[in-house]
């Protein structure tokens, strides 16, 4: 049996629109997912289908309307992060989880290195092991080394 680091049981978000008669719109209907350590999954779909939502919802920007996001969290072990307290999914925010939107609010002349070492240097690591975590990072998502010192607000959304 696959041990899954991530699973999304019958997932839904809901918003209400208040500016226009208080109608009530579903991107996500019961979206179902699991990932595996080591895994990648892609979600694709048109504009304003859900994705962006779905993952809000992973990382608790957004309370999901209804289902279960159960991480497999190294501080608290099999957790809900749909149910879990905003102290510990701060805390997982610290520690075990991000997300990364295409709309990058990054310091500029900050290269992509230290933007993606940044939060390894708040928790006290030290800089050259920090940088050699961002290193092997920013190999596994193909991105050039001629571009990790160059700021990330240069790259392709």
């Amino acid at each position: 049996m696959t041990h899954h680091l991530l699973e999304v049981c019958n997932l839904h978000k809901s918003f209400t629109l208040h500016l226009i008669d208080g109608r009530v719109i579903t991107p996500v209907r019961d979206v179902s997912l699991s990932v595996a350590a080591g895994e990648h999954l892609l979600i694709y779909g048109r504009s304003g289908m859900g994705k962006t939502s779905i993952l809000k919802c992973i990382y608790r920007t957004y309370l999901p309307t209804a289902g279960h996001i159960w991480f497999d969290s190294q501080q608290f072990g099999r957790i809900d992060l749909s149910r879990a307290a905003e102290s510990v999914i701060l805390s997982l925010r610290e520690r075990e989880i991000g997300f990364c939107s295409q709309f990058l609010r990054v310091l500029p002349r900050v290269s992509a290195l230290d933007t993606l070492c940044e939060p390894l240097y708040r928790q006290g690591m030290d800089r050259a092991a920090a940088q050699a975590i961002g290193r092997e990072w920013l190999q596994r998502l193909g991105i050039s080394p001629a571009l990790w010192q160059a700021s990330p607000l240069t790259f392709s959304g």
